[in-house]
């Protein structure tokens, strides 16, 4: 198990040509264990920028496709330099691992349902409601997984062709698994909504009849059988089939694209007419019956990844602080020091002089003077041995009432009690000039 973003990824679901797709949950232990899957491109593309242009462009697309037969695209994101698509997880089989000819009334709800989506295709619109234009390109068994919820959903935009596509491929170049190609595709034409409609009548056919529509011992003779366009109905392998459904299914795979239903809706309207379809509990027991095995190793899995314990959740990192502000809260740091220590020293200088006998604010000079900064600790030091060699209590304070506003209770200010003054410095005595009525205090004596 590795960790990818904030996903876990787990088991291999599978793998095509340009990528694989993984089982995953959210990694996050306060998270609910959500299931996903995860498409990842292969190792050796991962780093290429056209492929890894095309996989964004899947997932641009597919968030475009709103419908219940649709995976729905969940997230995007890079990591490390990779790109990572989440998709919605669906449990069930592809219909490449799912052989042998299928009840008519299976065959045909599975193709109704992959024809719902395929509108839902056609009909996408941009953010500014302009149609996208959109054409899947590579309907095939292997990119239709049945679910066991009994719904049939298409899977992989990946070669998808719209309006506005980042990424552009060389012109003439041939794009999907050639037996499901329509004949303009193998020309090198324009691929148009009809091609879709083409390789999803060549699906029906397979899976009514049990068997390849166009197989060669090469690719090149498969082209040629498919140019020649299909020779005879599913009912020719499965007389079971009945005869309006093989009709649905000929005008599907018609030659040309104008004898062709006009849209996916309309040929899934054709089905519906055409054949009973089976409801989706009737499809959902179908396949615990045609895959039992593959289900049985997926919930495995997936009862296994949930209840792996999830990793503690990871506390958020103190942002480390850079060297400028680091200097910058030095410099405060000393400055609230300082000024802690001038405002101390102004306090005890204020005290002796109350003590002396001078008024606050007074213009006379007073025989009280600041400690100096580097004596300051002697000078307290003297004060308290003074004070415990006299048996005398201690004077209490005294108080005066000042003058205040009319209408408001007298100010009382009570006199600090006399402490012993340390010797004055010649040049501090006072340690601050007036200017006015204002004490500036000399730089030298605090």
């Amino acid at each position: 198990m590795t960790t990818i973003g904030r996903y876990e990824v787990f088991d291999l679901l599978g793998a095509g040509g340009m990528a694989t797709v993984h089982l995953g949950r959210l990694a996050a232990a306060d998270r609910l264990a959500s299931v996903v899957a995860l498409k990842r491109l292969h190792a050796g593309l991962a780093h290429d920028p056209a492929y890894v242009a095309m996989l964004l462009d899947e997932a641009r697309l597919a968030a475009r496709v709103r419908h219940p037969n649709a995976a729905a695209m969940l997230e995007v994101f890079e990591e490390a330099g990779e790109v990572v698509l989440v998709m919605e997880y669906v449990e069930g089989e592809t219909l490449a691992r799912l052989h042998g000819a299928w009840k008519p009334s299976i065959a045909a709800a599975i193709a109704c349902d992959v024809l719902e989506a395929l509108h839902a295709a056609h009909e996408a619109r941009d953010a500014t409601g302009k149609p996208l234009g959109l054409v899947h390109r590579d309907v095939s068994p292997q990119n239709i997984l049945v679910g066991t919820d009994g719904l049939a959903h298409l899977l992989d935009f990946g070669i998808a062709k719209a309006a506005g596509r980042q990424q552009v491929t060389r012109d003439g170049s041939i794009k999907g698994k050639v037996g499901y190609l329509a004949p303009e595709s193998l020309r090198g034409r324009p691929a148009t909504r009809s091609a879709d409609i083409y390789a999803t009548a060549a699906v029906l056919w397979e899976m009514l009849a049990g068997t390849r529509l166009f197989d060669g011992e090469t690719e090149a003779a498969a082209v040629v059988a498919a140019l020649g366009g299909a020779r005879e109905p599913p009912s020719a392998r499965a007389p079971a089939v009945p005869a309006a459904l093989d009709a649905v299914v000929m005008r599907g795979l018609a030659p040309l694209p104008h004898a062709r239903f006009p849209t996916a809706r309309a040929m899934a309207e054709a089905v519906r007419v055409a054949s009973d379809i089976a409801a989706p509990a009737e499809v959902a027991a179908w396949l615990e019956t045609a895959a039992p095995e593959a289900l049985q190793a997926r919930r495995a899995a997936v009862r296994a990844m949930t209840a792996r314990a999830a990793p503690p959740a990871r506390k958020p990192e103190k942002p480390s602080m850079s060297r400028g502000r680091a200097r910058a809260a030095t410099i405060g740091a000393m400055a609230i020091t300082v000024a802690v220590s001038v405002a101390w020293m102004i306090h005890a200088s204020v005290a002796r002089e109350q003590a002396g006998g001078t008024p606050l604010g007074g213009g006379t000079a007073s025989s009280s003077t600041a400690p100096e900064a580097g004596s300051s600790a002697e000078a307290l030091g003297e004060e308290a041995a003074d004070a415990s060699k006299s048996s005398e209590p201690a004077a209490p304070a005294a108080a005066s009432v000042g003058r205040s506003a009319p209408g408001r209770p007298p100010r009382v200010r009570v006199a600090a009690p006399a402490v012993a003054a340390s010797p004055p410095r010649r040049d501090c005595e006072p340690p601050y000039t007036l200017e006015g009525h204002r004490k500036v205090f000399k730089p030298g004596c605090l």
